[in-house]
């Protein structure tokens, strides 16, 4: 299913975000295509996969500082890997959401 979508801009108030391409619906959402809806998905998952990949390379990093008796500075290392892990899950999160959306 496809909707045309209104060139106009939208912007949040607080952070003044831009939605540019999607048209309100009644105050309740917005109406995407299904185009948008595959690149914003595809998107999420590469960034998704971008972080795992990071957070693999710091918890190596880690290992190794642990590995080399440096327990202290592995864990002030390892500390990274929480904000990465938990940023690949809201974006695994969205991608499904979005996902569903377009099937809908």
């Amino acid at each position: 299913m496809s909707y045309t979508i209104e060139p106009n801009r939208w912007t949040s108030a607080p952070s003044k975000a831009c939605m540019r391409g999607f048209k309100p619906l009644s105050g309740i959402g917005f109406l995407m295509n299904a185009e948008i809806i595959d690149a914003a998905v595809k998107s999420c998952l590469e960034k998704s996969m971008l972080n795992c990949w990071q957070a693999e390379r710091i918890a190596r990093a880690a290992q190794a500082c642990a590995e080399a008796g440096r327990i202290a500075e592995a864990i002030q290392v390892s500390m990274d890997i929480e904000q990465l892990n938990y940023q690949a899950g809201r974006l695994d999160d969205t991608a499904t959401l979005l996902a569903r959306m377009a099937h809908d």
